[in-house]
Parts: structure tokens; sequence; C-alpha cells
């Protein structure tokens, strides 16, 4: 997705906006990576989380990441599923 690395805070410089596929896909794939078995100190999901707020309107969607956030069994790695 042509968007999926823009950073959230550059939304304004963008006139139709930054598509909520490629915002969803940056946190999701962030998230991955973070807690991907194959990552040298892979994270939990509540340290995942906590990076992800860290960077939530800066690099992320806050609004998506608190989505994810609240979700009950939060996201499993690709490579654990």
């Amino acid at each position: 997705i042509k968007f999926q690395t823009v950073p959230y805070s550059t939304l304004s410089q963008y006139p139709n906006g930054i598509p909520i596929g490629a915002r969803v896909i940056a946190i999701a794939s962030t998230y991955d990576a973070l807690t991907s078995v194959l990552s040298d100190q892979p994270l939990s999901h509540d340290e995942a989380i906590e990076y992800l707020r860290s960077r939530a309107g800066e690099l992320f969607d806050p609004d998506l990441v608190e989505k994810l956030a609240v979700t009950p069994t939060g996201w499993r790695p690709i490579n654990a599923m």
C-alpha cells in the first residue's frame, strides 16, 4: 500500500488523507515486527502496545492504536497463528 510508511503526523499534507487501510497496515506491521519470534528480543503484547501508544499521533493513528489496545485477546504475531 502506497501510504503505509507515511507518518500519521503528516496527515494534513495529503488532501485526501491517508487511507485507513494504510494506517491499519502500518500498525499491524509494526506490531508483528515488535512481537515476532524472529526478532532478537521480541516484546510482549503489553510492551508492543506501550510502544505503539508512545508513537501514536506521530507515526500511528491514535484511534486505531487504542482500538488494538482494548481488543480483548490482542493480536498475535502472524507466525504464531
